[in-house]
Order: C-alpha cells, then sequence, then structure tokens
C-alpha cells in the first residue's frame, strides 16, 4: 500500500510539473487518434498513461519542430500547418524515440547532474576559502556569498560545455536513433519528407558562435542519408526473408 501511495504521488508531482511547463510555453492541446495509435504500436507508455487532451501540445514557436517533457509531446505551430499526416507521425515517433528510450534521464546524468557537481563543488570552495581569493581585485569584492554562486555558475556552464564535447557523438547517434524509428514503425520517406519541409521553412545558417560549440545534432544532409541508407537495408532484408524457404 505504501509503495503504490508513493509511485501515485510522484505521476501526480510529475503532471503538476507538466502542467507549469505547458503554461509557461503558452502551448495549446490537441488530441490526435494517429499518434495514439502509433504510441499504442511503440508501447510508449508515458504517453498512453496519460489523458488524451494532455499527451499533444501545439506551441506558438519552438526552434525545433517538436520536443518532449515527462509525459507530453510539443509540436511547432507553424510546423504543424505544413506537415502532412504521415510527416507528422514520422516526428512524432521521432519524439515518441526519446521518451521510451529515456533519453532525457541518460542526458541528465551524462551532461546536467557532472556539471552540477562540479559547480557545487567548486562554489563550495570559494564560499569556505574566500580569504584566499578575497585579494583579487573585483572579484574579492564580491562578497562571500556572491563570490560562491558566481563560481558555482561560471564554473558549472564551462563543465556543461566540456560535457558536450565530450558526449557529442552520443548525442548525436540518439537523433539518428530516433530518426530510424520511422523506418521501424512507418515510411522512411516521410521523415526525409518531413526533414525537407521544416529545413525550407527554416533554413539553419550556422552563426560564428555555433563554429566554436560542439555539433549534438547530425545535419539534415546526414540524416537524410542514414535514413536512405536504413531503407535499402530494410529491403534486402525482407527480400533475404521472401527468398528463404519456410
Amino acid at each position: 500500500m505504501k509503495a503504490s501511495s508513493i509511485i501515485y504521488r510522484e505521476i501526480k508531482n510529475l503532471g503538476i510539473t507538466s502542467r507549469l511547463f505547458s503554461r509557461l510555453l503558452k502551448a495549446s492541446p490537441f488530441p490526435s487518434d494517429p499518434l495514439d495509435n502509433l504510441a499504442e504500436a511503440m508501447q510508449v507508455t508515458k504517453i498512453l498513461r496519460a489523458k488524451k487532451l494532455e499527451r499533444y501540445f501545439s506551441v506558438g514557436f519552438l526552434s525545433v519542430v517538436g520536443m518532449v517533457f515527462l509525459d507530453r509531446v510539443f509540436f511547432d505551430s507553424t510546423c504543424l500547418k505544413v506537415l502532412s499526416p504521415d510527416e507528422l507521425l514520422a516526428v512524432g515517433a521521432h519524439e515518441f524515440t526519446h521518451l521510451k528510450k529515456r533519453h532525457g534521464t541518460k542526458k541528465f546524468f551524462r551532461l546536467i547532474l557532472p556539471a552540477s557537481i562540479v559547480g557545487v563543488l567548486i562554489g563550495l570552495f570559494v564560499f569556505f576559502n574566500f580569504s584566499l581569493i578575497a585579494p583579487i581585485p573585483i572579484i574579492g569584492g564580491l562578497g562571500q556569498v556572491v563570490s560562491g554562486l558566481f563560481a558555482a555558475l561560471f564554473f558549472g556552464f564551462f563543465a556543461l560545455i566540456a560535457g558536450l564535447y565530450v558526449n557529442a557523438k552520443w548525442l548525436r547517434s540518439l537523433e539518428t536513433e530516433c530518426d530510424l524509428s520511422s523506418i521501424e514503425f512507418l515510411n522512411g520517406e516521410s521523415m526525409i519528407q518531413a526533414l525537407v519541409k521544416i529545413n525550407n521553412l527554416r533554413p539553419r545558417r550556422m552563426l560564428r558562435l555555433e563554429r566554436w560549440l560542439p555539433k549534438v545534432y547530425p545535419t539534415i544532409e546526414q540524416r537524410i542519408e542514414d535514413i536512405h541508407v536504413a531503407v535499402e537495408n530494410k529491403k534486402k532484408q525482407i527480400q533475404l526473408l521472401k527468398k528463404t524457404p519456410t
């Protein structure tokens, strides 16, 4: 009884957090039977256990076409207007895979948690050893508490950037894994068409700052190429199965 009540309380807390995040984005819920059917086929329990009007949301503007947060999927409203039903399902399959594979949790433990620990440790070191940095101009004038907080944020941020560099290849592989889910459950061509439409709608222009940052997403050309290769491999496997005597 105690275990069930704890689980219920955790699910309820997640629901409250999801609602607050939805309000922050000014997101509008919408039902979708095709997405529900896809979630059932992919066995995405986080989506299926939520109420029908608490699963999918349209947001006025997102820097990406879709994103997941806990048990909800958010879509950019402009992209929703230009994507065909099949293309929307392909994007949905991508986001569902993020949820099913717990990519958010894995990113937290590989990126956010280590950076937070580094920031907290250095912040505490500065706080308890403030006498060592007090003679430094400007920094010493900030005071013990502010200097500790500043050190925690500063070094935590750079630890996060370092983590992105270390995990860049792994992060790209997660996106590829999600793209290829459209081949397993849908037609891979729909995902390619969705990628092309999104790119034409919002062409990506690399800023100067981005050239110095780690590449955590594969290029659209690489994503399309990976999907083409996977589609061809699937066709070959089907042909081999047909030739194999029963």
